[in-house]
């Protein structure tokens, strides 16, 4: 029967050796379900930090960015504006071009400009980074008229189901990753016990490595909700995790050893 809950193993993850033995004893299944209640739990003290950033963008960035927005109109393909062109979109903050609207074929690239965004007659640029740059066509576009009203809209579904939508496809994800994670480490603890002279099963050597993983991706959490920058932090990680994966697989070692010791018989 196990002694310790999965609410207790994250706590007690990060020193103590009867929890790693109760895990290699009497633990069973590889501790998915475990793996995905940690990863669910960081990845919200995580989103504290990223719902921030994402409020102050739609509370106080984008308002005035859509506020310098112009109807913009499709027909038949071509783009129309009533207001002189080129039409700048600035960052009032910085001064600096965020989009340009020119249907006029004066500007036609986005080279030598701040502009990420470039608006044509019958194209869109988007400036990926300073190397890349995404086409689109917009000769398709049969009829289509884009106004403020319509994108404040936009943005109030995005601000409600923006943050959620990340939220679980970030969860999703690492969860995959730190499944194969786990895998690769309880290779990795076939080496320490074969140095420790004792044997483990694979699925055991899992549960293992995931509750030693565990001390690492609290770490790593709070060092990312403080905005901490470590360098070659992966590195560090791994090696946090190897510690951990080994101190585990000697706790449950000592227990192994403690149950084959057979007593001495005394001569009278």
């Amino acid at each position: 029967m196990k002694e310790y809950s999965v609410f207790q193993a994250p706590l007690l993850s990060f020193y103590s050796k009867e929890l790693y033995r109760d895990v290699g004893k009497n633990w069973t299944g590889p501790g998915f379900g475990y793996l995905i209640l940690v990863l669910a739990v960081c990845w919200l003290f995580s989103m504290g930090k990223i719902g921030a950033g994402l409020n102050k963008f739609f509370n106080e960035e984008a308002p005035k960015l859509i506020e310098q927005l112009p109807e913009i109109k499709a027909i038949k393909g071509e783009i129309t504006i009533e207001e002189a062109q080129p039409y700048f979109i600035t960052d009032t903050e910085t001064g600096k071009t965020v989009a340009i609207i020119d249907t006029t074929g004066s500007i036609t690239s986005l080279e030598g400009t701040e502009a990420k965004v470039l608006l044509m007659k019958s194209e869109l640029l988007y400036k990926k980074d300073e190397t890349q740059t995404q086409s689109y066509d917009l000769s398709t576009l049969e009829e289509f008229t884009l106004t403020q009203e319509i994108v404040f809209s936009w943005m109030k579904l995005a601000k409600a189901l923006l943050l959620p939508i990340i939220y679980v496809s970030a969860l999703l994800f690492s969860y995959l990753l730190r499944i194969l994670q786990a895998l690769i480490y309880a290779l990795l603890g076939m080496v320490f016990t074969s140095v420790l002279k004792t044997k483990l099963p694979y699925e055991t050597l899992i549960r293992l490595a995931i509750i030693a993983v565990t001390p690492m991706l609290i770490i790593k959490t709070v060092i990312g909700m403080v905005g901490l920058e470590i360098p070659w932090d992966g590195l560090w990680y791994f090696l946090g995790a190897m510690g951990y994966l080994f101190f585990g697989v000697k706790a449950v070692t000592e227990t192994n050893k403690k149950k084959t010791l057979k007593p001495v018989a005394r001569s009278s």
